[in-house]
């Protein structure tokens, strides 16, 4: 008897097996007791590179030149302060340019112009500088004794004088920006 006993416990072990196995098995699948999909497995294709994202790009506006006109009555673009005045122009001497070794002097050209502000001519890009960027112009340097501001396609400079006796010179040229 003893080893029917022994039996009887191995076969109720060995279908405890089967049946623990049998419910992990539809535990871990997922078996909802329906028949089950068969798996769908899509054609493989060649790898594709991704597409730049599609941005339009808009072209800078193009910027107006407005020549300097030769020889008028004063810079282009420019309102001078109440007492300040032009007070010379193309053909006529510079005469903080006169000296011993020159005595002709300098002799303005065309959008070139003398202006005259009375005690500030010392400081002229202080006279005028701020009077420039006020009326929309944009500085662009200042080196010794001369500074420029550009608008519109038009570089204006303004050069020191040798003092508050002489008037200092304005001169005016074509440009697309501060530095051509």
């Amino acid at each position: 008897m003893k080893q029917r006993g022994f039996s009887t416990i191995i076969l109720i072990i060995i279908i405890g097996f089967f049946i623990v196995g049998a419910m992990g098995y539809f535990v871990f699948t997922n078996w909802q007791g329906s028949a089950t999909q068969p798996l769908k497995i899509a054609p493989l294709s060649a790898p594709t590179q991704p597409s730049a994202p599609q941005t339009t790009v808009t072209p800078p506006p193009a910027i107006q030149q407005t020549p300097p006109p030769e020889n008028n009555s004063g810079p282009t673009g420019i309102v001078l302060p109440s007492d300040c005045k032009v007070a010379g122009s193309k053909g006529d001497i510079d005469p903080s340019s006169k000296s011993s070794s020159e005595p002709a002097g300098y002799v303005l050209g065309d959008n070139e112009w003398l202006v005259d502000c009375g005690s500030r001519n010392s400081d002229a890009r202080g006279t005028l500088g701020p009077v420039l960027e006020q009326q929309g112009w944009k500085f662009c340097d200042s080196q010794t004794a001369t500074g420029h501001w550009f608008i519109n396609g038009i570089i204006t400079g303004i050069i020191e004088s040798a003092g508050t006796s002489y008037p200092f010179r304005v001169t005016q040229r074509s440009g697309i920006s501060c530095h051509s």
